[in-house]
């Protein structure tokens, strides 16, 4: 459902900038609110400063060097090589919950809010 901005209270607001910050949105939903960034100045001073309050966690987490492996996908996934959905075939193995995106992105996020 998109709003327009007339129709948001300053709590949605809130909710829709930190949602954006910890990236729970969807692909279309987080496109909008890029969208809404150029010209909504409100939205973006909450998501500045949504950015601003999560940017001192960074620093508890030491820095971690990829493998070699790991840039070989980051640079395929930036030079757009990677870019289509796989194919599903009748024989490819369930994805286990360990390897849920969704699911460690949720707890990750829910981590943060609690924090």
């Amino acid at each position: 459902m998109t709003m327009s901005p007339q129709d948001e209270s300053p709590d949605n607001i809130e909710e829709l900038a930190s949602e954006y910050v910890l990236g729970t949105l969807s692909a279309e939903r987080r496109s909008e609110v890029q969208k809404r960034l150029a010209h909504d100045a409100d939205l973006r001073a909450v998501v500045d400063a949504w950015e601003q309050r999560l940017l001192a966690l960074t620093e508890l987490a030491e820095p971690q060097t990829p493998t070699a492996l790991l840039w070989g996908r980051i640079e395929r996934s930036l030079n757009g090589i990677d870019r289509r959905a796989p194919r599903v075939t009748a024989t490819a193995q369930p994805i286990s919950w360990w390897n849920l995106l969704p699911l460690w992105r949720g707890l990750a996020g829910t981590g943060l809010a609690a924090a």
